[in-house]
């Protein structure tokens, strides 16, 4: 039986179960379902991936998406793809309670499988501040000025896009979403 507890990190003094002994945990108690990861959108500078959980019958059982861009990883591309694969299993309830922040669109963890001794310290790492509401506001009216009345059903979707919230918004997913919304407003999005 897989022990969880063996596996721990420390993350911000949190204990957190990486997605590599998730997915451990997970095949040790459905060896016969599958786990199917597909790139919804990729270039040069980000991709998005969706991971698929589906039974030994082929029914689906959960999904996960993940995003993250080359500023953040040089292998931004295995990184989206194991976010969207631990938070597939994290809604199946592997690691849920040890999932940390992957839940939580506010923090920048992303795990994919390591070598045994490598840690990611988060001491090491900038803190990121959050967007102030008045920049907030900004975003929103540039919204309002290209989507007109559907904005706010655009902006949420473009949040959830970029893998953030109101709560959550920091610089780099404001650019995105900003860069977004201007190709959009190239293309007469209204």
């Amino acid at each position: 039986m897989f022990d969880p507890s063996k596996h721990f990190i420390k993350l911000k003094t949190k204990d957190y179960l990486q997605v590599a002994w998730r997915l451990v945990w997970f095949r040790e108690d459905h060896p016969d379902w599958a786990i199917n990861a597909d790139c919804l959108e990729r270039d040069e500078n980000h991709a998005i991936f969706k991971a698929v959980i589906c039974d030994e019958n082929g029914i689906q059982k959960s999904s996960g998406h993940g995003s993250e861009s080359k500023k953040d990883f040089g292998d931004f591309l295995e990184k989206a793809e194991t976010k969207a694969i631990g938070r597939a299993l994290a809604m199946l309830g592997y690691g849920t309670q040890f999932a940390g922040n992957d839940l939580d669109e506010g923090e920048r963890i992303v795990d994919s499988p390591v070598q045994m001794g490598q840690e990611e310290k988060p001491e090491d790492k900038p803190e990121e501040k959050p967007i102030p509401v008045k920049s907030l506001r900004t975003l929103m009216l540039k919204a309002q000025e290209v989507y007109g009345e559907s904005a706010k059903e655009r902006f949420v979707a473009l949040m959830a896009k970029a893998g953030c919230s109101k709560e959550t918004m920091n610089e780099e997913y404001y650019d995105r979403i900003w860069a977004w919304i201007e190709e959009d407003e190239k293309k007469g999005a209204a």
